[in-house]
């Protein structure tokens, strides 16, 4: 199947699969639940119940926690733009070789 068909076809699937869900809320519960944009993923992360009483100490490290795994996240993703972005340089300094190694200039 090619790739924009598949894409389609995937979307198609989702679409079709949220028409017949009954309880929207239940089906997106456990996702919620496992999703480290919220606390209590950083509170299980470091061993703590999120569901019970937090020391002011805990609530503070769990916070701590949650900005540093999004600092890290955050650097992930600019080291892999910027590998992106030095393969285009890389790409486009050969093909500009390879250019004027076709037109007989020294390269």
């Amino acid at each position: 199947m090619p790739r924009g068909e598949n894409k389609l076809a995937s979307s198609i699937g989702g679409l079709r699969g949220w028409l017949n869900t009954e309880d929207r809320a239940a089906r997106i519960a456990v996702p919620q639940r496992n999703s480290p944009s919220g606390w209590a993923w950083h509170a299980r992360q470091l061993g703590y119940d999120p569901n019970g009483p937090l020391t002011p100490e805990q609530r503070k490290r769990v916070e701590e926690h949650r900005k540093l795994y999004f600092a890290e996240l955050s650097l992930k993703g600019r080291r892999g733009r910027d590998r992106r972005y030095a393969a285009r340089l890389r790409a486009r300094a050969d093909a500009a070789e390879a250019r004027t190694a076709e037109a007989g200039g020294e390269t």
